[in-house]
């Protein structure tokens, strides 16, 4: 087994890197968020929460590619397998491919589309800019995830973590600079986003005229053989994402038959807050994933066991730290987003923060053990968990709590659902080489 010391520093190293990233990537959302509840007040939250479940479907998307992608050629490249010279090519390809149908909504159905995820005539009118905009971009967003997630696996971590937050920087000054002194509202949020994702990919294409790039880019058309492939490793993180843009629906739903408009902008607070904290997770998940599919493609189970243990530690504890800050703090980060100081909506996002974020401390362990079977090419059980985790379970329990409690059953409806959840991870686990 491998020096412990090493391994802890090799995990310090991508982790630190990734969650700074991923820290930075969720930003996309939560100065959005921030700037449209100052730019428009309790109605732009709530039509910007409307608009939203396409926005994270392609991000699952990105995920579904860049993920499955990376782990398969990170595990060939490990095994020393020469065939690995036209995934990153293939990547791109797929990911342009998948892009198409957003973009072909956003040309023709936008407004379409905001009235099938419940949006009525206000929210229509104020959303269908910023919902164009967005589809309309999608093949940007889902090639720098690509692009960053490659590099990543390239062993240039620190590289990935500046364009990420490249971006974010970018993205926080266009966003107010087109917000306010430009005054084009949601249209203008919209565009800061889009535009974002070129950034990062500029400062990442960097590291393919180093002298450690081993990423090739290979001039074919794209091998569908391949695609099944990368689409049965990459399905857990696309269904874990999906899940993201499924509930929001879903919660909008019950929430305007609970509690209205207000209801929906209390919840679109909540939900990019969740974002934020979501990203931590994913940072620690993800930044792993390297080490993890490595050490699986060499077979050094012993290593490998170590660095789930160490990876399960750091998520769990975070997580305790994370809530324990979101309770204290409840109160001036809710009046944060209330622009107005609108008691009602004060005191339902203070509520729900306290109530909703508990479930990330059964979540931060679930979501870094899919990703280990992700990682691990165990893509059966991923995507089972990743299955019962977004839709079943957290569809069922939503709809369950909120007849039984109202909003509060709905802000309780995701820790449900990681307690159901944690049983089929610990069923996943033991099937695997890992024994919890």
């Amino acid at each position: 087994m491998e020096n412990k010391r090493e391994i802890k520093k090799q995990f310090a190293t991508f982790v630190s890197r990734n969650i700074l990233g991923m820290i930075g990537m969720s930003c996309y959302y939560v100065v959005d968020t921030f700037f449209v509840g100052q730019s428009q007040g309790a109605d732009g939250l709530a039509a910007l929460n409307i608009v939203s479940p396409p926005y994270y479907l392609i991000y699952a998307v990105g995920a579904m590619v860049a993920n499955g992608s990376a782990i398969l050629y990170k595990i060939r490249k490990s095994q020393n397998d020469a065939d690995t010279k036209g995934y990153f090519t293939d990547a791109i390809w797929f990911a342009v491919l998948f892009s198409m149908p957003f973009v072909l909504a956003g040309i023709f159905c936008p407004d379409t589309l905001i009235e099938w995820m419940g949006g009525d005539t206000k929210m229509i009118e104020m959303g269908t800019s910023y919902m164009r905009i967005i589809l309309l971009f999608a093949p940007l967003f889902i090639v720098n995830y690509v692009v960053s997630t490659y590099i990543r696996n390239d062993n240039d971590p620190m590289l990935a973590m500046r364009a990420t937050l490249a971006s974010s920087v970018f993205n926080i000054i266009a966003d107010y600079i087109l917000m306010f002194p430009l005054n084009l509202g949601m249209t203008g949020a919209a565009l800061a986003s889009g535009f974002a994702p070129i950034v990062g990919v500029s400062i990442c294409s960097r590291h393919f005229f180093g002298e450690n790039n081993t990423i090739h880019v290979k001039w074919k058309l794209p091998d569908l053989r391949q695609l099944k492939k990368v689409l049965g490793i990459g399905w857990a993180a696309f269904a874990t994402e999906t899940s993201t843009a499924v509930v929001v629906l879903v919660y909008n739903y019950l929430i305007v038959a609970t509690s209205g408009n207000l209801g929906l902008a209390a919840y679109g607070v909540i939900s990019n807050i969740a974002i934020f904290v979501k990203s931590v997770f994913k940072g620690i998940s993800e930044g792993s994933q390297p080490l993890i599919s490595e050490f699986y493609g060499k077979r050094k189970y012993k290593e490998l066991a170590y660095l789930f243990k160490i990876e399960r530690l750091t998520a769990v504890g975070l997580a305790v730290l994370i809530y324990a800050i979101l309770f204290t703090f409840a109160d001036p980060i809710a009046l944060a987003f209330n622009k107005e100081g609108a008691q009602a909506l004060q005191a339902l996002t203070i509520t729900g923060i306290r109530l909703y974020f508990i479930s990330y401390i059964f979540g931060s362990f679930n979501t870094v053990s899919t990703g280990y079977l992700s990682a691990t090419a165990h893509a059966k059980w991923a995507s089972v968990i990743s299955v019962i985790r977004g839709f079943i379970a957290n569809v069922a329990c939503a709809v369950v709590l909120s007849m039984l409690f109202g909003m509060n059953g709905i802000w309780l409806a995701l820790t449900a659902t990681e307690l159901v959840t944690i049983l089929f991870v610990f069923a996943g686990l033991n099937k695997s080489r890992i024994k919890c």
